[in-house]
């Protein structure tokens, strides 16, 4: 028994050290062996911080931020730029409400707001006056890129007059516009032109003008904007390793698996297992030392 025993131990020995040196020799397989399972858990780890930061991006209560001061527009590589140009500019009350919204502003008349339109000699009725100026106005904006701030066509202003009831200022009791900006600026400043615009509108109605503007008793309009809100997702904690640990936890072992099956499948192929049995090897040996390694 003591020598069976010694034999087992040493067969044990050389087939263990036998082991080792093929792993050293194929170096490559056996680094893949051990950084297989470390990387796994980094890419799992690494996909659960990813998908953490996008659906934890709620923001049930955006805060709100007021409606500053329309700016003067900001020349770029040295091209003049307008501020805002309307249609039409041969309206009174439309020159009128845009003088005012000039001064509110401090801008200059006629130099950051500039008018245009059809010519007034020109016999239009009402719709073909309010699609010549709306090409007008495009067709300046496409033709001057980047040098045009905003732009308001006043679509009130091409009602047949008496047709609708007038208050202060000769503007009318609703004054219709359509406002148009560059959605693809950092800044379009579209709010804060319809505030001053709606503030300048409700001020001459008022018959009122911008010099009684600090006034308490004149109109003001303080508004404030915010993000739409996101609420918080149902996916919210989605867990990775329990959706998909599966798939990626069944990828170590099954390399191991390959290359062993490769190890076992070249010692029998290349009668090394019947050698070793010839020599006296033990079966349970075997097997134990490659259970280990």
């Amino acid at each position: 028994m003591a020598v069976l025993s010694s034999s087992f131990v040493r067969q044990l020995q050389v087939l263990g050290k036998k082991n080792l040196l093929l792993a050293l020799r194929n170096w490559k397989g056996t680094l893949g062996q051990i950084l297989a399972p470390i990387f796994i858990v980094a890419l799992l780890f690494a996909m659960q911080g990813i998908s953490n930061y996008v659906l934890s991006q709620d923001n049930p209560h955006p805060t709100p931020s007021p409606i500053q001061m329309y700016p003067k527009c900001i020349p770029h590589n040295n091209i003049p730029c307008t501020s805002i140009i309307y249609a039409p500019n041969n309206v009174k009350w439309v020159n009128t409400l845009m003088e005012s919204v000039s001064r509110a502003s401090r801008l200059e008349y006629g130099v950051d707001v500039v008018g245009m339109g059809h010519p007034a000699s020109m016999n239009y009725n009402p719709l073909q006056a309010l699609i010549h100026d709306n090409d007008t106005l495009n067709t300046y904006i496409v033709n001057n890129p980047n040098t045009t701030q905003n732009a308001i066509l006043f679509t009130t202003a091409y009602v047949p007059s008496g047709v609708l009831p007038t208050m202060g200022g000769g503007l009318p009791l609703d004054v219709g516009y359509m406002l148009l900006y560059n959605a693809t600026a950092t800044s379009p400043y579209h709010m804060e032109l319809m505030r001053l615009l709606d503030e300048t509108v409700l001020l001459l109605q008022s018959n009122k003008t911008v010099s009684d503007a600090d006034s308490s008793s004149s109109p003001h309009i303080h508004a404030s904007y915010a993000m739409f809100p996101v609420p918080h997702l149902r996916v919210a904690g989605f867990d990775i390793v329990a959706a998909y640990g599966g798939v990626f936890f069944y990828l170590p072992p099954m390399i191991t698996f390959f290359i062993i099956l490769t190890e076992l499948v070249m010692e029998k192929e290349t009668h090394l297992r019947l050698g070793m049995r010839t020599m006296g090897l033990n079966n349970a040996v075997y097997w134990i030392v490659w259970w280990i390694t």
